[in-house]
């Protein structure tokens, strides 16, 4: 194989495939999407968890593509951290969560969420107001502007196989709008979906793909929001923002912990197309004991995979798609 070859591809490339490391180059692609990988910082994110999430995104994908980070923070950051931050990558922004987004809204009856927390065995509540942030306001930070895709990152999770090819491109040239790795059973005991049926009942919609929204609804299941690449304007829409409000009135992020990762299913279950939606079957992915690896040995970058791979066993949520 000539050198010229890989690196013909790779300055290009948008799909996947998996080049031997002596033929990557180092130095930007010629083309490049208009985005940038979100990463929320909270209190209790650990800062040495931080650094290694950055770290491994770097050395597993970003050192050869260059995306910007940004940092979003409910409080101002240490200049210590940021300094640590920017050893790691120098595209870098850090900005600050408006207090109205991130404190309780004004309809929060603070007694009743203070006694589900206590009756929940821990405090949840930065938890809720992440969830909530996620789920109608991160789309909107100044910050985040000038980008149309974003890559979610959660501190502590890994990218466990080498990415030879830029999903950003792959997912803007394949029409694609909201690309997941791992899914999980949703919380059948939540009166999310009852109240999205109520919603869809009174602005008189029909769900975009007859196929998709029963996977969300019937089987219960939901695409993990710890690994999200999109299309940002999915989340500006009117429709989506409208589809937000009438959800956050209910008070439900903080008095039942609806997680952003069954409101964004259940929003693309609603308002796009099943083929508008990416399964990144080629990406390793791990957070917390949740973990995805390829099954084919050709998508087989470099990966470093437990032994066990339970989201590809039968009667998994990832079976259930395949199956639609």
């Amino acid at each position: 194989m000539k050198t010229t070859e890989p690196i013909t591809y790779y300055r290009n490339n948008d799909y996947p495939v998996c080049l031997p490391t002596t033929y990557l180059p180092h130095h930007n692609p010629i083309q490049h999407a208009n985005a940038a990988f979100v990463i929320l910082l909270t209190h209790q994110t650990n800062q040495t968890t931080v650094l290694e999430t950055v770290h491994n995104i770097q050395d597993k994908f970003n050192r050869n593509f260059n995306y910007p980070f940004v940092f979003l923070a409910n409080q101002l950051l240490d200049e210590t951290v940021k300094s640590n931050i920017l050893s790691i990558v120098p595209n870098v922004t850090f900005g600050f969560i408006p207090p109205e987004q991130w404190s309780y809204p004004a309809w929060i009856d603070q007694e009743k969420q203070s006694y589900k927390s206590i009756n929940n065995s821990t405090d949840l509540e930065s938890d809720q107001r992440m969830a909530r942030y996620y789920s109608g306001f991160f789309f909107d930070h100044p910050l985040l502007q000038e980008y149309d895709w974003y890559w979610r990152i959660e501190p502590g999770s890994k990218l466990l196989c080498d990415i030879t090819y830029d999903p950003f491109l792959y997912m803007e040239k394949t029409n694609k709008q909201y690309g997941f790795v791992l899914t999980s059973p949703q919380n059948r005991h939540s009166t999310l979906q009852a109240y999205v049926g109520s919603y869809t009942a009174s602005r008189r919609i029909q769900p975009k793909d007859h196929t998709l929204f029963p996977y969300v609804t019937n089987t219960a299941c939901q695409f993990l929001s710890d690994f999200e690449i999109g299309s940002l304007n999915v989340w500006r829409n009117a429709t989506y923002r409208d589809f937000f409000q009438y959800l956050d009135q209910t008070g439900n992020f903080f008095y039942e912990f609806w997680s952003d990762a069954s409101v964004h299913s259940l929003a693309a279950g609603l308002f796009l197309d099943k083929e508008q939606i990416h399964y990144f079957e080629d990406i390793g992915y791990q957070c917390s004991t949740h973990h995805h690896c390829p099954l084919s040995n050709t998508l087989n970058c470099r990966c470093t995979c437990p032994v066990t791979r339970t989201d590809h066993a039968k009667n998994t949520c990832i079976s259930y798609w395949k199956a639609l």
